[in-house]
């Protein structure tokens, strides 16, 4: 077993064998941050830890390193959540460091490729076709170009 440690409340919890309660928090699509601490003000004493997502729905919102500092502020233990998907190693690593010297001990790092895809634009019928153009080694163009010579 690893032997780090991060020291909140929640692995405490956890370690102890306990249930551990937590909530979540969407930070809002804008600086305003008087909901936000409406949210967090209820969550205080209810739970052990709130989730702060990350650009939920592929909407852009507060940064969940933000949301998670103000909820240190509030007195509520923040888990912050990152979303890979539109972040390189370097963007990640940088976060990271970030919302640890901001005293963030908890972290869920979070990938969901068909949620990209999904947001895309794509149709799950599109994306099928795509595939078996792919599998057949037809690509884009010549795609269209088979089809019309073959009268489809």
């Amino acid at each position: 077993m690893n032997d780090i440690k991060s020291g909140s409340n929640l692995e405490k919890v956890l370690k102890s064998g306990h249930f551990a309660f937590t909530g979540k928090c969407g930070p809002p699509k804008g600086a305003n941050v008087h909901h936000l601490k409406e949210k967090i003000a209820f969550l205080k004493g209810n739970v052990d830890a709130v989730n702060i997502t990350d650009n939920q729905t592929a909407v852009v919102r507060m940064s969940s390193w933000a949301a998670s500092a103000l909820s240190i502020q509030e007195g509520v233990e923040p888990n912050f959540q990152m979303v890979c998907r539109y972040r390189n190693r370097l963007a990640m690593m940088s976060d990271i460091l970030g919302v640890y010297a901001l005293g963030v001990r908890n972290m869920l790092c979070l990938y969901h490729p068909a949620a990209a895809r999904r947001r895309q634009g794509k149709s799950r019928r599109r994306r099928y076709q795509d595939r078996h153009r792919a599998d057949r080694g037809v690509q884009g163009d010549e795609w269209c170009c088979r089809r019309a010579s073959h009268g489809h």
